[in-house]
């Protein structure tokens, strides 16, 4: 399940990559199960992909400027897998993120409407992962929650 994701985001990134913005803007394209998207910030890009899979688990890949971060969470065990690959984010990929972050939220968050776990997800890991410290990389984790 988790190769076709990937897949599926390759895919996706080769249609979203011709896109081209110079200002912060966000478009989105979901389905019931899937969020994908660009967010565009002066020079830098981001692209992302969300999908819930029929065996209770959801993938989220964020790709800032070619740097690859992502997460697979699995509600039946409660384990986060986080694969960061070593990435370092420079300042403006993590103010990127920020933004990102607070326009998904507004944009989806908006008059208490129903929202999916990916969009939660994707704002609460972009989120996340802009706070991160100066020359800090980001690396491999796994870890339960409950």
């Amino acid at each position: 399940m988790f190769e076709s994701s990937i897949y599926f985001f390759k895919i996706a990134l080769l249609t979203l990559s011709s896109w081209s913005n110079h200002f912060i803007t966000i478009d989105t394209s979901e389905t019931q199960a899937t969020t994908l998207g660009h967010f565009a910030q002066s020079s830098d890009q981001l692209l992302f992909f969300s999908s819930r899979q029929k065996n209770n688990t959801t993938y989220l890949s964020l790709s800032i400027n070619n740097k690859v971060l992502q997460a697979l969470f699995d509600f039946n065990s409660n384990q986060a897998h986080i694969y960061a690959n070593d990435v370092l984010l420079t300042q403006s990929e993590k103010k990127l993120l920020k933004n990102f972050s607070v326009s998904l939220r507004d944009k989806k968050f908006k008059n208490h409407q129903r929202t999916s776990v990916n969009d939660v997800l994707l704002v609460q890991l972009a989120g996340y992962w802009s706070t991160t410290p100066k020359g800090f990389r980001l690396n491999d984790r796994q870890f339960n929650y409950k």
